[in-house]
């Protein structure tokens, strides 16, 4: 199955699915029910880049469900900062997921470095039976830490407002972003013309206003609210 689009919260997300209808079969009591594996992926990423995972995932009786991120694929990349948010990550995946017939306590959520802290986020909702990590975290704790990270990822969104080809290389080996690069260049949005290079204004957007709305830290961490809740998760580093 290939992309489809929700419209959910004003805004549009890609979805790509697989294993559609799976059942998963309660060991407590035997009844069968909707079993749901819900991907987000990292930076810069898209559903796409879950690969060939999405299918063997669903060999096991999974219904996938990979999001594009607002900003990322195919989904919308709106210019206000504001609603790339934390908050406003949740309120869209919980908001398509119900619109994909998904009910509470259906699904596990799986999230990769950015989307993982996302997912954590998500997750506190309530929604979810289980959350899976990879390469994620809650957050930085330390509020001096968090404000040299913030500083650092406002410096870098203020050099993508104005890349050009002297800041291209930066860019290029930032280790704010790793392979962003290379993923704008798969993805077409990094482009040359006459010996210069820049970037697409769509995904301009995008990089900048995440950086400062989600990836830099801006909201609060996660710590506080995990001592109170209780979720089967697994973590992968």
């Amino acid at each position: 199955m290939g992309m489809k689009f929700v419209h959910v919260n004003g805004i549009r997300l890609g979805i790509e699915q697989r294993g559609v209808g799976a059942r998963f079969i309660e060991p407590q009591n035997g009844q069968e029910t909707p079993q749901t594996l819900v991907l987000l992926h990292g930076f810069t990423g898209s559903a796409a880049g879950w690969g060939h995972q999405m299918d063997t995932l669903a060999d096991y009786g999974l219904q996938i469900i990979a999001l594009d991120l607002l900003g990322h694929g195919q989904s919308d990349a709106p210019e206000d900062a504001k609603r790339y948010s934390i908050e406003y990550c949740q309120k869209d995946i919980l908001a398509a997921l119900q619109e994909l017939g998904v009910h509470k306590g259906q699904a596990i959520i799986l999230g990769y470095s950015m989307g993982g802290r996302i997912a954590l986020f998500t997750a506190l909702s309530g929604f979810f039976r289980a959350l899976i990590l990879e390469s994620a975290s809650p957050g930085l704790e330390d509020l001096a830490e968090r404000e040299e990270r913030r500083t650092s990822d406002e410096a870098l969104a203020a050099s993508i407002e104005r890349l050009q080809a002297s800041s291209v290389k930066v860019f290029q080996h930032s280790s704010n972003v790793g392979n962003t690069y290379h993923c704008l260049q798969a993805r077409g949005r990094f482009h040359s013309n006459a010996g210069r290079h820049y970037i697409d204004s769509a995904c301009k957007i995008t990089l900048r206003v995440w950086l400062r709305a989600c990836v830099g830290l801006v909201q609060a961490s996660s710590h506080l609210s995990m001592l109170n809740y209780q979720l089967y998760t697994y973590l992968s580093c």
